[in-house]
């Protein structure tokens, strides 16, 4: 069984000297069994970084029967025989014999499956960004084509009203011909705003969000930090704070809402809180849910806490470069 196993399978003593190393551990980590057997695993494949924490769950298994990893599956950095490092799967069992304890590490080489990982996640962010970048060219193209248009008109509308030579019984299908544009106008505004806010691009995150916030019917209490951010993470935080704020308006029954961005360590972190009452459930309906992709597609998350009578609380975090 241990010569036909595709996982590396490697039997350790309680002191971590190697017992057995079966074939696929010797394809794995480039040495042969003999060379293996009745050395200390850690010098073997685990990288100088971690031996330290091996030595300390070893011993205090051994001592207290703690099971830091016994029985669970982790994913941890291993090494070859040529110093490089790579990742692997781990399980770590206890064989049951008599006397001092023996361990049994079934191990993985997971690079390719890291690498596919890698692969798709770049993939996501492509598309995300391709997606942003036409969002971008139509919300352009509305406020310098159509929008401009349509003012164009409504100037050309009111010069026409003016005019003394202009039938009187004309003057109000002219008005309502104005009243008509600029209702246009405004739509098409809520429509780039939608696509793409222009805020963003203008003033930066605090700023769309502040706007946001005069726009929302219910009361926001805004704290945010007015840096500039990636415009991944800007707009993805847009998007999850115009989300729900008209989740809040919509459903949660609050009168207050507090607004939160925070920059530190690398990581950017919104949150957006309710006093209304709770019970959100953020597998009914796809906005919440698109937005968690898109904040996983860099790297980021979303988490949701809604419990009945405790307000909602919504925390988006996405990684920042300096």
């Amino acid at each position: 069984m241990l010569a036909s196993s595709l996982d590396a399978v490697v039997t350790v003593d309680a002191s971590g000297r190697v017992l057995t190393f079966n074939r696929a551990a010797e394809e794995v980590f480039g040495y042969a069994a003999d060379e293996a057997l009745g050395r200390d695993i850690a010098e073997l494949i685990i990288p100088p970084s971690l031996r330290e924490r091996h030595y300390s769950a070893l011993t205090r298994h051994v001592e207290t029967g703690s099971r830091t990893i016994i029985d669970r599956r982790v994913e941890l950095t291993g090494m070859r025989a040529d110093g490089s490092e790579f990742p692997v799967e781990l399980t770590v069992t206890r064989v049951a014999v008599d006397g001092p304890p023996t361990f049994t590490a079934y191990l993985r080489d997971i690079a390719e499956r890291k690498r596919a990982e890698t692969e798709v996640q770049a993939s996501r962010a492509r598309v995300v960004e391709s997606a942003d970048r036409e969002r971008k060219r139509i919300e352009r193209n509305l406020h310098d084509g159509a929008q401009q248009r349509l003012v164009a008109i409504g100037i050309l509308l009111r010069r026409l009203a003016m005019e003394p030579s202009t039938p009187g019984d004309l003057l109000p299908l002219i008005e309502l011909a104005q009243d008509e544009a600029g209702l246009a106008i405004a739509e098409l505004r809520e429509l780039a705003r939608g696509i793409h806010p222009a805020s963003l691009t203008e003033t930066g995150l605090h700023g769309a969000l502040r706007g946001l916030a005069l726009r929302s019917p219910v009361d926001v209490e805004v704290d945010v930090a007015e840096e500039r951010l990636p415009e991944s993470v800007e707009i993805a935080f847009y998007y999850v704070a115009a989300e729900a704020l008209a989740n809040v308006a919509k459903y949660a029954n609050a009168t207050q809402v507090v607004l939160e961005l925070r920059v530190g360590d690398g990581v950017a972190t919104l949150r957006i809180a309710d006093d209304g009452g709770g019970g959100a459930d953020e597998s009914r309906g796809t906005g919440l849910t698109g937005l968690a992709d898109r904040l996983e597609a860099i790297g980021g998350s979303l988490a949701v806490t809604s419990s009945n009578g405790a307000g909602t609380t919504i925390t988006a975090v996405a990684p920042v470069s300096r």
